[in-house]
């Protein structure tokens, strides 16, 4: 599968998770719901990786220390958003919490991804990162 393939199916995923996070919260306690979507979310990747190298013969990157510890590292970013995401959206909503969240990390995610990982950010890339921050002022004014 093709780069637009896989950012297809990110993107459908990332929604569905939004919208199905936003149907449970109020329902589950925020720690017990981190607790099985990322319980899930470990067991389906193991079984792709699985999958690939053990039944599909297919080569797969070797792992490194490195590499292993900035998984872990993103592993804990996961939890604690996960959390964060839930309690979010119980108090205010999806169509407020998703907007904030992932706008608020897009802007954030670029900008770091500049200074830490040294990308390049274009005259335009930073037109739109600013309307991104833009849109996610107005809807944080709009809630208030």
């Amino acid at each position: 599968m093709g780069l637009v393939g896989f950012v297809a199916i990110s993107v459908i995923a990332y929604t569905a998770f939004g919208l199905t996070v936003g149907k449970a919260a109020g329902h589950i306690d925020p720690g017990m719901s981190t607790f099985v979507l990322n319980g899930i979310g470990a067991v389906l990747p193991l079984g792709y990786w699985a999958v690939l190298r053990f039944a599909l013969h297919r080569d797969v990157l070797s792992t490194s220390g490195r590499g292993l510890g900035w998984s872990l590292a993103a592993g804990v970013a996961i939890g604690v958003f996960s959390i964060g995401l839930i309690n979010v959206v119980a108090k205010g909503g999806v169509s407020y919490g998703l907007p904030m969240i992932y706008g608020g990390a897009i802007v954030l995610g670029a900008v770091g991804s500049h200074f830490l990982l040294h990308e390049r950010i274009s005259g335009l890339h930073l037109v739109g990162l600013a309307v991104t921050a833009f849109g996610v002022a107005i809807i944080a004014y709009a809630h208030r």
